[in-house]
């Protein structure tokens, strides 16, 4: 069966709201998990993973994904495609699926989610963003896929510092190099915020 993984970015660094994906977004359940109870509606996606940092500042973050028994894998602060990489690593295969979230969108749409991962199946792209210019989506709905060998590939070639900051900066900044597709909504809702 193809593995189709959801990799969430999630760090408690934040200069303008820290700690805030483990705040209640509502009475006794946190952002984190709203989001991840939305996730887990998703038809398509059959593994998850949280990317966090091995940085002390998120040990409070490791030590309640410990007693959710939500799987997590611990990388660099910094070097976050070195991060995504080293958790996309285990059990994959090059043609595996990678959707890539971040943890600061609580509100995640699962139907959106399955969308981008569907339009991904469909065609022949590398590379698949519902995010990109110019942007229809609002923002907390973003949804990127590729392949597990695709994140390789970015990850052993990719050496500007903003592709190594950003995990899929090297994709969509060398579209000569790889096949994007973009997935828009047919309405322009881009003036709306729906992340943390």
């Amino acid at each position: 069966m193809l593995k189709i993984s959801a990799i969430i970015q999630a760090r408690l660094g934040s200069s303008r709201l820290p700690g805030k994906i483990l705040l209640d977004l509502i009475p006794n359940k946190t952002a984190l998990e709203c989001m991840l109870d939305r996730v887990a509606k998703s038809k398509l996606i059959n593994n998850l993973v949280i990317a966090t940092t091995d940085s002390d500042n998120d040990q409070r973050l490791v030590d309640f994904l410990h007693a959710k028994q939500i799987n997590f894998v611990r990388g660099s602060e910094d070097d976050v495609l070195a991060r995504y990489y080293q958790s996309a690593q285990f059990d994959h295969q090059a043609d595996d699926i990678i959707v890539r979230l971040t943890s600061d969108c609580p509100v995640i749409d699962y139907r959106i989610i399955d969308k981008v991962v569907q339009f991904y199946l469909d065609n022949n792209f590398d590379f698949v963003s519902n995010s990109l210019e110019p942007y229809s989506f609002p923002d907390g709905m973003d949804v990127e896929v590729f392949s597990f060998d695709l994140l390789r590939r970015a990850h052993e070639e990719a050496i500007l510092p903003s592709h190594r900051e950003h995990v899929t900066f090297y994709f969509w900044q060398n579209p000569d190099k790889f096949k994007i597709g973009y997935y828009q909504h047919p309405t322009n809702l881009s003036s709306h915020r729906l992340t943390l």
